[in-house]
């Protein structure tokens, strides 16, 4: 490439960056001048507003309110409050979304959830075969307690591997390898259709991606603060 053309595509670059509706939103985080940041699916940069908030929880609510925070500083509310918010970015209504515990607690009672909700009968959890490790582990546990059966199989095969003794379904609503995006819609219609239960893993959808809980009928879906949302170190 000649020297024209090289600067030729900055001068484009720098065009097309001074015209981006989003270049301000830049400012609200914590980056380097010059660098270029994209780790946001593991830990996405810092919020400038942070700090001085984490510093009012410890000098003010608990060094100075103390136990008055549970009522004064919303403490008791916050599991909820907060849900609120993350809500719209997931297509759920208000008073659905709970945040607490960690992303394997939440899967783990999310499972054994939907194959107590499931009945009798309905002895077989499928898991997602092709992505995230941690989720099988988690359903076999889950299988362990309630007396299930894990069958792997892969996301396209679902509707094939379903029949009248499942019980759960647990999916990862994104590849974290590929990046393929799996179809919740359909799927969770098919589990339906079995008269199962569907547990959707939303880690590396919820913040990203469009995903609709409430509009394709959604059972049950544990997301996490730390990839997508900037909720910090998981």
């Amino acid at each position: 490439m000649s020297e024209t053309s090289r600067d030729s595509l900055r001068e484009r670059a720098l065009a097309l960056d001074a015209a981006d509706p989003l270049a301000a939103r830049r400012k609200l985080f914590a980056l380097d001048d010059d660098g270029v940041y994209l780790d946001g699916n593991s830990l996405g940069a810092l919020p400038v507003h942070v700090p001085a908030r984490v510093q009012d929880v410890l000098t003010r609510q608990w060094g100075e309110l103390r136990i008055r925070s549970w009522d004064e500083s919303g403490w008791w509310t916050a599991p909820e409050r907060i849900g609120d918010r993350i809500a719209p970015l997931v297509g759920a209504a208000a008073g659905q979304i709970v945040v607490g515990d960690s992303t394997s607690v939440n899967v783990f009672k999310a499972v054994v959830a939907a194959a107590r909700i499931a009945g009798e009968g309905r002895d077989e959890i499928l898991v997602d075969a092709t992505t995230f490790p941690t989720d099988g582990y988690i359903a076999a546990s889950a299988a362990r307690l309630t007396g299930h059966r894990i069958v792997p199989v892969a996301p396209a095969d679902v509707p094939a591997a379903l029949g009248p003794r499942t019980a759960a379904v647990l999916l990862n609503h994104v590849d974290y390898r590929s990046g393929r995006l799996h179809d919740l819609p359909g799927l969770t219609a098919a589990v339906h259709a079995a008269g199962a239960v569907v547990v959707w893993d939303l880690c590396h959808s919820a913040g990203a991606l469009p995903v609709g809980l409430d509009e394709h009928g959604v059972d049950l879906a544990v997301g996490c603060t730390y990839k997508y949302l900037n909720g910090g170190p998981g």
